[in-house]
């Protein structure tokens, strides 16, 4: 639906025109030009309708408090709901959490929205990953289907709070618009549009988080702020409105104080462009008496309680695991701040990026936007009007960049796009002012709005949807392939597994299905170790993570489901041995390997490492053999013996032999080759049987075509008589003792054997 209204939308915004929107008195009760205004209007409603939608999609597919701070913001919100005061910084900070040091009116105001909802039971959803830190999965926090829709309780209360957020992305949005008509009016709905198809503020707009109220209201204030600097006439209301605006900027957030910089700023262009300072003067008190009416009563209260008016040693207190022990310097701050330009594209949950062509796209229009602002600076031909709302902008930038670099200075965890956004307004109508003076304005219009729609639209379904995916919870009616019966430690159950493919080279991967079920709650998180070992014995690959790739842990496996986890693991080891490989499976709490759980089948104890298949490492190299002797006899359909190596003469009474055989088909039996020495009478006098390559390579991996070198060390019995002896070879089922019908020229062999070497011993 997102995809298809923004097709809509860009069909508007690329024939959007110099509507003059001035609105005067209609004394004539004329509703034509209602309905005129209306239309005018459209596109504007047009594109808080997608983004809304496009806000909602990131909501609902971000799991509650999987953005930043979202449950301590929420647990805010909950305390004022419940009707309680103002939270005390100190002593109500083990119930609040650590943004409880923030001004309330963003916590107040959601708090309306949620008050009637029960939210009983918020202390037992979504609870704290404690190993996410750990390098334990993305999840912040355990999620069960009690977050489904329909939603209920403190889930609904959760979303309820997000939708107050996307309103308030909404009046941003118009802010910007409105701003832009004062410097760009062609060009206002493209600036307003690249605010709300900003992945990044549009993802904040869906979550809970008061940096959304703050934005909304920085974005007033420029709005009354260009207002007075545009207007003739000196006007005590709207200097009364741009004291209340940033009153309640400052109950916000703290970084509201930073608006009475751009402020200044403003009042003393005034002074600037009338040749007067009448307005500043006048205009300063008037100021003060609204910001003061809104916000001075939450000074006082941070006097009286904590000694000081921003409450500053309290809220330091608060956020004392992000205090830096030192101060950074300037320069390492800006060096830091690289980041975020990531962040302010797209970063969702803990950090979570887009792909990286989209950062691509993204930086490439910024560099445009800045080629433009110079070309625009460069031909010096910018209106005197235009060039103060100009200085308002980038002075607001200019002082939020600061602020934040100082921040970053102070505080770990800071470098996060975001926390510029109260001048997101400034930052997208100085880039369209910049790009509006390219060269194929009309194309790039396209370019920017469609491409960061698209990305907005999507990246929900491309990106924080996987990084969030459950498993499917299989139907009981479903059969497990190669079920099995193996509990671990006390309720954990694997029921099956699959290998994708059981024969790989060195270099590859092995990908293995294993189906899980809880038949019990499980309290700890366990980490699932795969273990792939070489034919020698040797672990080749592992890999030890919790359940599918951090999203499921176990205390959150419902009882009694059965689910399906994918593991592949890592390359195997460019020294794997060739030949049958084993695949373990153990468990343990995370991080605690000393822990391994106990392993029972069907009930018996096995130990604590699970032997689940085999699989086959093949050769890499095209080794050539060139046997000393050659032969052409088959075994059943199974093999054939090419040729083999053998000595007359025995070192240290050891023959070896090297028997070189070829693979005629696949055969799932693992055949015994058997090596029997013969006195003149055919009786045995002694035998070697062993798989082939001492059990490394069993015929049930041989493939059609392929040559195995199988080596083998025939022992002499001590004390053998002297006299004529014959060593024979052949194939045997190991289950039942029956030999491979041995066929050379078309002729049955005796007995089913090969003589490959005489001996004679002498006295």
């Amino acid at each position: 639906m997102s995809l298809i209204g923004l097709s809509y939308f860009s069909r508007i915004i690329i024939l959007e025109k110099n509507v003059n929107l001035t609105l005067k008195p209609n004394t004539s009760n004329d509703p034509v030009r209602f309905v005129s205004i209306s239309r005018a209007y459209r596109p504007l409603v047009t594109l808080l309708g997608l983004f809304a939608i496009i806000s909602f999609l990131y909501s609902v597919t971000t799991p509650i408090f999987e953005a930043p701070d979202e449950k301590d913001h929420f647990r805010y919100i909950n305390w004022l709901a419940d009707g309680n005061e103002i939270p005390h910084i100190i002593e109500d900070l083990a119930i609040v959490g650590h943004e409880i040091g923030q001004p309330p009116l963003y916590y107040a105001t959601v708090a309306l929205f949620v008050a009637p909802i029960d939210r009983s039971d918020l202390e037992t959803i979504a609870e704290d990953n404690p190993y996410w830190r750990k390098g334990a999965g993305p999840n912040v926090h355990y999620h069960t289907g009690a977050e489904r829709f329909p939603y209920k309780k403190s889930t609904l209360a959760v979303h309820v709070a997000r939708l107050a957020s996307i309103g308030m992305g909404m009046i941003t949005i118009v802010s910007t618009y409105f701003i832009a008509r004062h410097l760009i009016p062609k060009h206002a709905l493209w600036a307003a549009a690249f605010v709300a198809f900003t992945p990044q503020f549009a993802f904040l707009s869906g979550i809970i988080n008061n940096d959304n109220l703050i934005i909304t209201l920085s974005s007033l204030t420029l709005l009354v702020l260009v207002g007075i600097v545009q207007i003739p006439h000196f006007s005590i209301w709207r200097y009364l409105l741009l004291g209340i605006l940033w009153g309640g900027a400052i109950l916000a957030k703290l970084s509201g104080i930073a608006l009475g910089g751009v402020i200044v700023l403003g009042l003393l262009a005034v002074a600037w462009k009338e040749k007067s300072w009448l307005r500043l003067w006048a205009g300063l008190p008037i100021i003060s008496i609204g910001l003061l009416s809104v916000s001075g009563w939450w000074f006082w209260r941070n006097w009286n309680l904590y000694g000081h008016p921003l409450a500053w040693e309290a809220l330091i207190t608060a956020n004392a695991g992000l205090v830096r022990a030192e101060a950074l310097s300037w320069w390492k701050a800006l060096r830091v701040s690289t980041y975020l330009h990531q962040s302010y594209w797209a970063l969702f949950g803990y950090g979570i990026p887009a792909p990286t062509i989209f950062y691509w796209f993204a930086n490439g229009i910024a560099a445009l936007a800045v080629i433009g602002i110079v070309i625009r600076v460069w031909q010096r031909k910018t209106p005197q009007p235009a060039i103060i709302i100009i200085g308002i902008l980038t002075g607001w930038l200019l002082i939020m960049t600061a602020a934040l670099l100082n921040w970053i200075r102070q505080l770990a965890a800071t470098e996060q796009g975001r926390l510029i956004f109260p001048a997101i307004a400034s930052i997208t109508i100085l880039f369209v002012w910049g790009l509006s003076a390219l060269p194929y304005q009309q194309w790039i219009k396209r370019i920017t709005l469609g491409g960061l729609g698209i990305w907005a639209a999507v990246l929900p379904l491309m990106v924080i949807v996987p990084a969030f995916a459950t498993p499917s919870l299989l139907s009981p009616s479903i059969v497990v392939p190669n079920s099995q019966h193996v509990e671990f430690g006390s309720g954990i159950w694997l029921r099956g597994f699959e290998v994708e493919n059981r024969s790989i080279e060195s270099g590859q991967s092995l990908v293995i299905d294993l189906y899980w079920q809880a038949a019990q709650p499980i309290d700890e998180s366990y980490t699932v170790s795969v273990h792939a070992v070489d034919a020698a014995g040797r672990a080749v690959a592992k890999l030890d993570t919790i359940p599918y790739n951090g999203r499921f842990p176990t205390p959150v496996w419902p009882q009694g489901q059965t689910f399906r986890d994918s593991y592949t693991l890592p390359p195997l080891a460019e020294t794997a041995v060739p030949g049958q490989g084993s695949i373990i499976v153990k468990l343990y709490p995370w991080r605690q390997t000393e822990k391994m759980l106990p392993i029972a089948i069907d009930g018996n104890q096995i130990g604590t490492t699970l032997l689940l298949t085999e699989f086959k490492i093949k050769p890499v190299d095209d080794t050539v053999y060139q046997p000393s002797f050659t032969t052409n006899v088959t075994f059943g359909n199974t093999a054939r013996l090419i040729g083999y190596d053998a000595s007359s003469t025995a070192a240290n009474d050891i023959i070896p032999i090297t028997l070189y055989w070829e693979s005629i088909a696949a055969d799932p039996i693992d055949y015994t080759v058997f090596v029997h020495l013969l006195d003149t009478n055919g009786n045995l006098v002694a035998q070697a049987d062993s798989l082939p390559q001492n059990g490394r390579f069993p015929t049930s991996i041989w493939e059609a075509g392929e040559i195995i070198a199988d080596e083998h060390q025939f022992h002499l019995p001590e004390k053998l008589q002297a006299g004529e002896y014959a060593v024979i070879i052949g194939l045997y089922n190991p289950q039942n003792g029956a030999r491979l019908q041995a066929q050379s020229d078309g002729n049955r062999v005796l007995n089913d054997a090969v003589s490959i070497l005489s001996l004679t011993i002498k006295p």
